[in-house]
């Protein structure tokens, strides 16, 4: 009998340690966010991020930060130009056990404003080359939040594309599938596509053009992973713009759901 209740008790105890380690299963209790510097022309910017935690990141043109964990709560983001001068400032909150991508973008003009307006005006719909120009849009310094997180079939890929070209009107971005460049989106100034496209794993010839037009201002070629989110940021080269665009592809921080 008393072996009986031994042979109890450590059944008991090999159980509660069992649920007690899936229990203490790593919880994320922070989020994980990556910020990207596409405002024009080319500043040296900083991000100073307030709330339950705090830092301040420099940011160089056209890259990516490596990613930083902020624990849920509400922030204040400020973008500081290279006097410390507050260019942008938003309070945005933040949950957990998710990622996103939040990018600078638009046209930051200096005091010497009417010139540069003018200037950048005639470029605009010079590039047009007969499509619409818009260079009276709401092109001011603006934060941009895009969430990255892969939902679906884990064998196949998706694609999502950001339109952070101030200044131009729509466009449209062409995938080449069975030896035919074909449109996947629409897309308009400062957003994303409607949804995240679902393709093959692969490596694929990409365009980008004016919409409804044969003017092609970037080509390129796109890796989608199987499981992962893929996001290309269309902006400006800046001592080319608007006559040149590039293309910025970032893949999700980690494949599925992010877990």
């Amino acid at each position: 009998m008393k072996h009986k209740w031994k042979v109890i008790l450590w059944s008991l105890l090999l159980l509660t340690l069992v649920s007690g380690g899936c229990q203490n299963k790593e919880t994320k209790t922070y989020s994980e966010i990556r910020f990207i510097d596409f405002l024009l022309p080319n500043h040296a910017l900083k991000m100073q991020i307030s709330g339950p935690d705090e830092t301040t990141l420099d940011m160089v043109y056209g890259e990516a930060s490596a990613p930083v964990k902020l624990k849920e709560g509400i922030y204040r983001f400020r973008v500081l130009d290279g006097n410390d001068r507050v260019i942008i400032e938003k309070k945005l909150g933040i949950g957990k056990e998710t990622s996103y991508t939040i990018a600078v973008s638009g046209i930051l003009i200096p005091s010497d404003a009417g010139r540069n307006v003018k200037t950048l005006k005639t470029k605009l719909l010079e590039a047009a080359e007969g499509a619409t120009a818009n260079p009276d849009n709401a092109a001011m310094p603006v934060l941009n939040v895009f969430l990255d997180r892969f939902e679906g079939n884990p064998e196949k890929a998706k694609l999502k594309a950001v339109h952070l070209a101030p200044g131009l009107d729509d466009l449209e971005l062409f995938i080449k599938k069975e030896d035919e460049f074909k449109k996947v989106a629409s897309l308009s100034y400062p957003n994303a596509t409607e949804r995240d496209h679902s393709l093959p794993p692969g490596t694929y010839p990409a365009e980008i053009r004016y919409k409804s037009s044969s003017v092609v201002l970037y080509q390129g070629n796109v890796t989608l992973k199987a499981g992962h989110l893929t996001t290309l940021f269309i902006y400006g080269v800046p001592e080319a713009y608007p006559y040149k665009l590039a293309v910025k592809a970032l893949i999700n921080q980690s494949p599925g759901k992010n877990d």
